[in-house]
Parts: structure tokens; C-alpha cells; sequence
């Protein structure tokens, strides 16, 4: 084709029709720049609250249901923030050194011990009492370490790992597939999001 006045003036044309659609895009994307900024200054000022405000206190029996309690624990702000950072069962645990309070959090680290179900821990059973046993050993290392009193918190070398439900473990069952190509994997009957017992308060 051959090049020609008309020709060259439409490319030029062309190109300044992408060189301002780009700056829309621009304008647009700095735009959402300005937004995130803006949400990440709340959700600092949000993790800066008192540990008291990001912590929900619970009594748990065998009557309690767990998946409207890790709900209400995984349960979001308006702008999409977590509520809470940890539980603290204010069940009384008695135990060699005292009363203890657990402190429940979500499962952030690499190593733990133990494997406790919500429904086991509820009814004191199963593997509740390699929990206790843990919990002793880490108030008498802490006890080595430090003074001991009403209100201190006990923070666990190791967690202790808790497997509880919450209403996403009960939502997407089952697989989809395009042929033999597994597309999206469901959620799988019974399963469960890890949590840790990672503390105790002294009572």
C-alpha cells in the first residue's frame, strides 16, 4: 500500500486516540491509587486498636455451636477488615500453676504440636488432654522466665493446633471438571480451617 498524505494523517490520528485513551487509563488507575492509600491508612489505624477490641471473649460448653462462633470470630468490618485477631475462652482451665483463660487465634505459624477438633475440645475428649498437658508445660517455661500474675498473658512457644468449621468449610462441595480437567476444586465434606491455641491469660 502506498504511503500517502491522507494515509500518514489517520496514523497520526490513531495514535493520538490511544495516547488519550492511555491517560483516561491513567487518570483512572491513579485514581484507584489514591482509594487503596486511603484504605490501607484505615486498616492501619484499625490494627492499631486496643488488643481488647480485637479480642472476642467466649464461654464454650458442649452445647455451643462452633460454626456461628468461628463466624462471628471470622466476621469482617463494612470497609472489609477482620473484627477480631483472637478469641479468649473464658472457660477456667485449672491447672498446677493456677486458672488459665486459652486464647484462640488463627493458624499463622509454620510449627505446631498437637491436632484438637472443636467438637473434641468442646466435650473434653479425644486429644484434650495432650492440650492440658501442653498448656502446663508452657506456663512452667514461661514461669522460668518471668513473674506470674492475675491478668499476665502466656504466649506459647507453640501453638497448639485446632481444627474448627466456619460456614465457607460448608459452602462449594464438590469438584468441576471440563472432561478429565479438574477446573475448580470444592470444598471436600467435613473439612475444616486450622486454628491455634497460642496462650493463656492467668486468672
Amino acid at each position: 500500500m502506498a504511503v500517502t498524505k491522507k494515509s500518514i494523517e489517520y496514523e497520526i490520528k490513531e495514535i493520538k486516540d490511544m495516547i488519550e485513551y492511555y491517560e483516561r487509563q491513567i487518570v483512572g488507575l491513579n485514581e484507584r491509587i489514591i482509594e487503596k492509600k486511603g484504605l490501607l491508612n484505615l486498616l492501619n489505624q484499625h490494627e492499631k486498636r486496643p488488643v481488647s477490641e480485637k479480642t472476642l471473649y467466649k464461654y464454650i460448653s458442649d452445647k455451643t455451636h462452633s460454626v456461628p462462633l468461628m463466624d462471628e470470630f471470622e466476621s469482617l468490618t463494612e470497609d472489609g477488615f477482620r473484627k477480631y485477631e483472637r478469641i479468649v475462652i473464658k472457660n477456667t482451665i485449672w491447672g498446677k500453676l493456677g486458672r488459665y483463660h486459652l486464647i484462640l487465634a488463627r493458624m499463622s505459624a509454620l510449627e505446631y504440636v498437637g491436632d484438637i477438633t472443636m467438637t473434641d475440645f468442646k466435650n473434653q475428649r479425644g486429644n484434650y488432654g495432650l492440650l492440658m498437658e501442653h498448656v502446663e508445660s508452657e506456663v512452667a517455661k514461661a514461669k522460668e522466665k518471668t513473674a506470674l500474675t492475675k491478668d499476665s498473658e502466656v504466649v506459647f512457644e507453640t501453638p497448639f493446633l485446632l481444627r474448627a468449621q466456619n460456614s465457607s468449610n460448608r459452602t462449594g462441595y464438590g469438584n468441576e471438571y471440563n472432561g478429565y480437567d479438574l477446573v475448580h476444586e470444592g470444598t471436600l465434606y467435613g473439612e475444616t480451617t486450622k486454628y491455634a491455641f497460642i496462650g493463656v491469660v492467668i486468672d
